[in-house]
C-alpha cells in the first residue's frame, strides 16, 4: 500500500502549484484520503521518503470519515485520531521484525479496510527558490496467519504549555503510565532547533533507569529495544547519544518518562508549535507491543501527563 502526499499529475501546473512552498515559508498541513485496502490488513514494515525541506511526515487514522482532499488543507483531524506511522528524516525504513530478535516474530499492526487516513507534512523552505513538497509511505503487508502479537505506535506530547523567554533555559517533561502489560519496541524524540538534549527513562517496578538520550534535533535516532540489537549506552555528554540494550517490558502502573532541555537562543518567546526555529515541542514517537490480541482493541494502553 502506498500513501502519497503530492501532485497527482506533474504535467498539470495548477496541480503542482498546490504543493509548492515559496522561499522563507514554513507550513504544516494535511490531506485526507481513504486507505486502499478492501479487507483488514496487518503490517510491521514501512518505508518513508520526503523531498528536501521536510521536517516530518505523520500518518493518522480517525474513526470519523471525511471527504477526500483535492489539495492540502488545515489539519483539523479531530480528537479521534490515532497515529499509524511517521518519519522525521527524508529517508526512513522501519521493520519491527528486524534485529534477529525472536520476540519480534509475528508482530504486526492492524489496519481496518478503507480506513480514514490523515497525511500530515511539515516543510520549511530556507532556499531562494520555490520548493515542491512531497512525501510517500510504502506499507508492507504481513500474512495474517503469521500475526501473533499486536503493535501500535507511540505518540506522546509534552511542552504544550511552554512559554520560554529569550535567553532562558527550560525543561519540558512528560510521562506515560502503562495500563496493561506491554513491551516497548522502539522510541525516538521529536523536538526543534533550540532543544540541546532529549532524555528518557523507564520506571519499572519503582526502579528508574535511563533508556535513551539524543542531541540531534535535525536527524534524531530511532532506538530499538530487543534481544538482537546492540546500542551504544548513553554517556550524558553527547553528541552521539545512546540507548539501553535488551528487551524492555512494562506492567500496569510502570512509567515512561522523558524531557527536553531547551535553550532559547532566539529573540522570540518559544511556544508549542510546528515551527522549527521559533517554536518548540518535546514529543516521543515509537512502537510498543501487547503480548496477545487484546479482548478490547480500543482499550487505552497509556495514561499520559506533561508539564
Amino acid at each position: 500500500m502506498q500513501l502519497h502526499y503530492g501532485p497527482k499529475n506533474y504535467d498539470d501546473p495548477e496541480e503542482v502549484a498546490k504543493y509548492l512552498l515559496m522561499p522563507g515559508v514554513e507550513k504544516t498541513d494535511c490531506i485526507f484520503v481513504k486507505t486502499p485496502n478492501d479487507v483488514e490488513v496487518f503490517h510491521a514494515e514501512y518505508h518513508g521518503r520526503m523531498r528536501p525541506g521536510s521536517h516530518h511526515l505523520l500518518v493518522f487514522t480517525r474513526s470519523s470519515p471525511m471527504a477526500d482532499s483535492v489539495a492540502p488543507e488545515a489539519c483539523n483531524q479531530g480528537t479521534d485520531s490515532a497515529m499509524i506511522l511517521g518519519a522525521q528524516t527524508p529517508t526512513i525504513d522501519i521493520d519491527n521484525t528486524r534485529g534477529a530478535a525472536p520476540e519480534n516474530e509475528g508482530t504486526a499492526q492492524r489496519l481496518a479496510p478503507h480506513a480514514q487516513a490523515v497525511i500530515q507534512v511539515h516543510y520549511l523552505n530556507t532556499s531562494s527558490k520555490p520548493m515542491l513538497r512531497e512525501a510517500w509511505a510504502n506499507v508492507i503487508y504481513r500474512d495474517p496467519s503469521t500475526v501473533k502479537t499486536l503493535t501500535d505506535p507511540i505518540f506522546f506530547l509534552a511542552g504544550i504549555g511552554a512559554n520560554i523567554r529569550p535567553g532562558t533555559t527550560h525543561i519540558s517533561r512528560g510521562q506515560a503510565t502503562a495500563s496493561r502489560e506491554m513491551r516497548l519496541i522502539s522510541a525516538t524524540g521529536h523536538y526543534h532547533a533550540h532543544t540541546v538534549r532529549f532524555s528518557a527513562w523507564s520506571v519499572i517496578g519503582g526502579e528508574r533507569n535511563q533508556i535513551l538520550e539524543d542531541y540531534d534535533w535535525h536527524e534524531p535516532r530511532e532506538w530499538r529495544f530487543n534481544s538482537g540489537t546492540t546500542n551504544t549506552l548513553p554517556d550524558g555528554v553527547g553528541p552521539e547519544g545512546g540507548s539501553l540494550n535488551g528487551v524492555l517490558m512494562a506492567n500496569p502502573g510502570d512509567e515512561f518518562q522523558w524531557e527536553c532541555e531547551i535553550q532559547n537562543r532566539s529573540t522570540s518567546t518559544l511556544t508549542f508549535s510546528n515551527r522549527v526555529y521559533d517554536g518548540e515541542m518535546c514529543n516521543v514517537f515509537g512502537f510498543y507491543a501487547v503480548p496477545r490480541f487484546p479482548e478490547n482493541p480500543n482499550r487505552r494502553s497509556w495514561l499520559c501527563a506533561f508539564f
